[in-house]
């Protein structure tokens, strides 16, 4: 009786595995995607409170005009008016599930101050570009 029913939670575990499994499989690059802007290291954070100039000089980054608007809507942050936003990309493209692609992204907000230019926050997120 003990075998059997040892047996049958080895099967049903066996039997969820495999589907999660599959696709864990199919939606590596996705889930690898999903896990670079949300859980992994950014290097970028690290020059939170330091110039500008120092982080485009570091890690050779391009930063990218973006709107405010389009900003705040991702963001739901407000921006002040002695602050601007700039956009960089993180990475490769990435497949997002069966509607489109992804691409990490990060937004810095700059605060002019009397010391120049300096990073107050980097916020991480991904754009997707559906088909």
């Amino acid at each position: 009786m003990r075998t059997a029913i040892k047996r049958l939670v080895f099967v049903v575990l066996l039997l969820a595995l495999v589907p999660v499994g599959f696709v864990g499989f199919i939606y590596r690059q996705t889930l690898k995607g999903i896990y670079g802007y949300t859980i992994a290291y950014w290097p970028e954070d690290a020059y939170k409170g330091r110039p500008v100039v120092e982080l485009q000089r570091d890690l050779g980054l391009d930063l990218e005009w973006c709107s405010v608007g389009g900003f705040e809507g991702v963001t739901g942050r407000d921006v002040k008016p002695d602050e601007r936003v700039m956009l960089f990309y993180k990475g490769e493209p990435y497949p997002w599930f069966p509607i489109g692609t992804a691409q990490n992204a990060g937004f810095v907000v700059i605060q002019n101050s009397t010391n120049g230019e300096i990073v107050v926050d980097i916020l991480r997120t991904a754009y997707v570009d559906s088909l």
